[in-house]
């Protein structure tokens, strides 16, 4: 069945999916609808196509997803500070898609575009995606440029027996828009081949920006060398926004004219172009934020008992109640041995001065090309395996922190087959034990959101790291491993895993000293705290974070300008803030924990405002206002959690804002306005589902069942279909996104 380009877009208009075979790659929308391009032929880039159309979605709908550190390195902590890995990348797809659908109104349209060249795992998304005909509300088309074969023919078999047969066109146009043919390249005059065999060597579908930072040329200049050779007629496709196309024996053409050793050396700048590294992850960043210098609100910090600043708090011993019905494992840590009297530190604010605020962000012309998997397969054109798979690595710790496990998983066993062509070394049985690594953390990470794996999978590939590792491995690479694991021993939360974990956490933490590295060695102490909370221990649990603390502030004792150290140490105050909202307090001594607690907040918060971290000092805050709640001051609580929200709202930082509307529910559950805190319960899960945070919900959950008992005990009909409401919403979150336990 054939149809023309303006049967296609009426078809849209009106919600009618359509399938099309043969269809040129140049499929304009009329003016006024907009086309979300999940392009195929991105299948190589490291995000890949469906990472690509969602950054586009979440631009359109004002939702950029902000990356932490928890969910980059998969840290244990995130159980102690409230964090989680970003949601999965096609759930959050798929979400996004929905939302956009209402809000366009029919002035949309999701093409699947060059179907025929998306990989396994973006075949398997789009087929997933259109099996029910109810999941996907936004309008679609499928475009096979050829007739499909292999793995896209299976796509297009299942396409047909779910949908019917008007579905299913050949194309045709009144456009003169025709499929592409055969074309002589070296007719072309001699500067405009150059930018075309340039454009080959990036691959068939390639950026303009790329090709001019390849050949030092202004991109002006390549946008004029393209639109000659388009003149000339070459089969080259505007796919908009800088970046074309040209058909793939067309590419392998150009290539094959080119001498191997500027080959090779092409290869190696495009590497060299896609791969720069930058670390800013610990790099404190400026805003434009305008965040008062005197952060805390003026009566809490007036009201916060001044007489504690010069005595010795009391005994930990005595302000948290440890699990008794739980055996505790006996750690075999010499930690204990550090801390020589009872009684916790005084809680100082620090006196160090970080270096100069500056900007760690680059600029977007340097980082518009950044690539790692891209750069990976040019270094292997190019004959450079081992930099290869270590670029592969860096595309997977990416592919892991935007919550992309499959695609991970797919890079992954991309990079382990480029194993077999490396020499047996010490190296490549890191580069082995660094992958299976990675594969576990993939795998802990599907286990959070997709269930792609059971647990002790994750642990059978950890054993398989370590079991790869060379004689005396580098101690990094033993700390990362033993991390994971205990991220996933909580996760399991039988005692032997706990157990086992602690000790491993232990010898490696020790070990770490030994080769010098005290910031990697103290973050395993804090991760070692995580589990004593979940073995019901806050005792060992905080003598473990104090340790910890000891280690960072020594550390700036000797260099009061080290940034790295200074946000361990803001942290690990900020987890001893936390312990109060995860362990139970000893009766009677409530005023004291909930005091200390937010002594710490106070060092944790002049840390990250003196670095420019708004978006943890906001978290800090929020802390504060759950504290305050614990003491009942809440006329206090509100003040931290609205200034919170504020920077949050500044920030788009939608997970944040989800917990500080939770915690300001809280605080209205205490003052029992129901109603008011239904009200904000409501926008929180709303603000948790938009995210993806099942974490989020957990606590949502919490929120709800005190909220639920107290309206049973005085029930009005107002209260009684306010409380039905937020069950169905509650109850239709967490069939989305999962339910997940958390601690007291």
């Amino acid at each position: 069945m054939n149809v023309s380009m303006k049967e296609i877009w009426e078809r849209a208009r009106v919600g009618k999916p359509t399938v099309l075979i043969g269809a040129s790659p140049l499929l304009r929308a009329p003016s006024g609808r907009k086309v979300l391009r999940l392009n195929g032929a991105e299948s190589w880039t490291t995000a890949g196509p469906i990472h690509k159309a969602l950054e586009q979605l979440q631009t359109w709908l004002g939702t950029e997803s902000k990356r932490t550190g928890a969910a980059q390195d998969g840290s244990l902590r995130y159980q102690l500070l409230g964090e989680m890995p970003t949601q999965i990348v096609e759930d959050a797809f798929l979400e996004s898609c929905n939302r956009f659908a209402l809000e366009a109104a029919g002035r949309a349209v999701l093409l699947f575009d060059d179907v025929d060249r998306a990989d396994k795992q973006a075949l398997e998304v789009i087929q997933d995606l259109l099996m029910d005909p109810s999941k996907l509300k936004l309008p679609w088309i499928i475009r096979f440029q050829e007739a499909p074969k292999g793995a896209s023919l299976e796509l297009l078999q299942a396409l047909q027996e779910t949908y019917d047969e008007d579905v299913f066109h050949d194309f045709t146009t009144d456009e003169n828009d025709s499929p592409f043919q055969p074309f002589e390249w070296n007719t072309l005059p001699k500067q405009v081949l150059r930018v075309m065999r340039a454009a080959a060597v990036i691959g068939n579908s390639f950026e303009a920006t790329l090709v001019a930072e390849l050949l030092s040329m202004p991109l002006g200049q390549v946008l004029e060398t393209l639109q000659e050779a388009s003149d000339a007629g070459a089969p080259i496709g505007d796919l908009c926004h800088a970046s074309f196309f040209i058909p793939p024996q067309s590419a392998e053409h150009l290539k094959d004219q080119m001498l191997p050793s500027l080959l090779a050396y092409w290869h190696e700048q495009l590497a060299h172009i896609l791969g720069g590294v930058e670390d800013t992850q610990r790099a404190p960043a400026t805003s434009s934020l305008d965040i008062d210098e005197d952060f805390i609100p003026t009566r809490a910090q007036e009201e916060l008992p001044q007489e504690e600043t010069n005595t010795t708090q009391p005994n930990t011993e005595d302000l948290y109640e440890a699990n008794a019905e739980i055996e505790l494992p006996q750690s075999d840590t010499d930690n204990s041995d550090t801390v020589e009297d009872e009684t916790i530190p005084h809680v100082a604010p620090p006196s160090y001065t970080p270096h100069p605020k500056r900007s760690s962000a680059p600029s977007k012309e340097a980082t518009s090309t950044k690539d790692q998997s891209r750069a990976a397969q040019h270094l292997h054109a190019a004959g450079q395996t081992q930099l290869a798979i270590e670029r592969y690595l860096d595309a997977i710790k990416e592919l892991v922190s935007i919550g992309d496990t499959k695609r991970g998983i797919q890079i992954g066993q991309e990079a382990m087959e480029l194993l077999d062509e490396l020499p047996s070394s010490r190296q490549k049985s890191i580069l082995e034990a660094r992958l299976l690594l990675e594969f576990a953390r993939l795998k802990w990470h599907g286990v959070v959101f997709g269930n792609i794996a059971p647990l002790t999978e994750v642990i059978e590939s950890l054993d398989a790291a370590k079991a790869t590792l060379p004689a005396n491995p580098p101690a990094d690479l033993l700390g990362r491993i033993a991390a994971l694991h205990a991220g996933v021993s909580y996760d399991i939360g039988d005692m032997k895993s706990l157990d086992t974990s602690l000790r491993e956490l232990a010898s490696v933490s020790r070990k770490l000293l030994e080769y010098n590295r005290p910031i990697a060695s103290a973050r395993l102490l804090n991760d070692q705290a995580a589990l004593y909370i979940r073995l019901g221990d806050p005792h060992q649990a905080t003598r473990l974070l104090y340790h910890s603390r000891e280690i960072f502030q020594n550390l700036l004792e000797r260099d009061p300008k080290d940034e790295v150290a200074l946000l361990e140490l803001a942290e690990t105050e900020h987890l001893l803030a936390r312990l109060p909202l995860h362990v139970t307090i000893r009766k009677g001594r409530e005023a004291d924990a909930y005091t200390i607690s937010l002594q710490h907040t106070k060092v944790a918060a002049q840390i990250y405002n003196q670095l420019g971290r708004h978006r943890e000092l906001a978290r800090v805050w929020e802390t504060m206002g759950r504290l305050e709640i614990g003491r009942g001051r809440a006329e206090e609580s509100v003040q931290y959690i609205i200034k919170a929200m504020e920077v949050q709202r500044q920030l788009s930082d939608v997970m944040g804002l989800a917990r500080s509307t939770a915690g300001l529910a809280d605080v209205f559950i205490k003052q029992g306005d129901l109603l008011q805190a239904a009200q904000l319960l409501q926008e929180s899960i709303l603000l948790n589902l938009q995210k993806g945070t099942p974490l989020g919900l957990a606590f949502n959950r919490r929120s709800f069942e005190q909220l639920k008992t107290l309206t049973a005990q005085a029930p009005t009909e107002q209260h009684l279909q306010a409380m039905e409401a937020l069950s169905d919403l509650m109850n239709r979150a967490e069939s989305i996104l999962g339910k997940i336990s958390i601690g007291a």
